[in-house]
């Protein structure tokens, strides 16, 4: 029997609705709620294990439009006003810091693998079609597997840009268990039971490549993020002074 402790209902929370651990000042705020709905979720997942428990892989979905114009963006760690657009991140006008939209298939157990995945598109107005041969249309596909007591998870990427959407990004990330993640100011959760230090560690992974995607693929492999003070203090999330890669 496969039982899923993260329920549809939990993955629809948003703002100005409970769970239990979420803060009062998290309540009605998008980004401490996102953070803390983040950490339920871990909690829920959640492993024992030695050293520490683990929770899940992280699945990361990223564009690199940014519209500067809307003045909600900061500019070297500072907040400031609108600015004009820098050219490497595009921008087609208001809206192109658009979520993207997300068809989930739930795992499932077949025969004796457990399998699911998600897919969906940046362009709004694309709906849910998954018409490969359109290819001025944005998509992305994950697709994960594993038998049975045996062999480990298999992830299958597929991402395409857009004229719209010419810059995006799809990252498998593991991703420990407390602290701070590479490139963002808050506490995460994820696969890794420690946090690995430079030089002691290994990552051994292998790598596909089924088809290629040419001028329209793009693919990030292995994600390996950090963050550090200039100072050799820890990051503690100031955004002015953390340095996130």
């Amino acid at each position: 029997m496969l039982l899923h402790k993260v329920t549809e209902e939990d993955n629809k929370l948003g703002i100005g609705k409970s769970f239990p651990g979420l803060t009062k000042p998290a309540l009605n705020n998008v980004d401490l709620y996102a953070a803390e709905k983040e950490l339920y979720l871990g909690s829920k997942c959640q492993v024992d294990d030695n050293p520490n428990p683990w929770q899940f892989w992280m699945i990361m979905l990223k564009s690199g439009n940014m519209d500067t114009h809307a003045g909600k963006c900061p500019k070297n760690g500072h907040k400031i006003g609108p600015f004009d657009p820098p050219s490497e991140f595009p921008c087609f006008g208001k809206g192109c810091m658009n979520q993207p939209l997300i068809y989930h298939n739930y795992t499932t157990l077949q025969g004796t693998t457990l399998k699911g995945s998600f897919y969906g598109t940046w362009d709004l107005n694309a709906g849910s079609s998954r018409d490969s041969a359109n290819m001025n249309t944005s998509f992305y596909s994950v697709t994960w597997q594993k038998e049975l007591g045996k062999g480990s998870w298999i992830f299958h990427h597929v991402i395409r840009t857009s004229t719209k959407y010419p810059w995006l990004m799809l990252y498998l990330r593991s991703d420990a268990t407390s602290g701070f993640s590479g490139g963002y100011h808050y506490q995460t959760r994820g696969m890794s039971k420690i946090i690995p230090e430079s030089p002691n560690f290994k990552v051994r992974f292998t790598l596909n490549v089924i088809q290629g995607g040419g001028p329209h693929s793009q693919f990030y492999l292995m994600d390996m993020g950090s963050c550090w003070k200039n100072n050799g203090k820890p990051c503690d999330g100031n955004v002015t002074s953390d340095v996130t890669r």
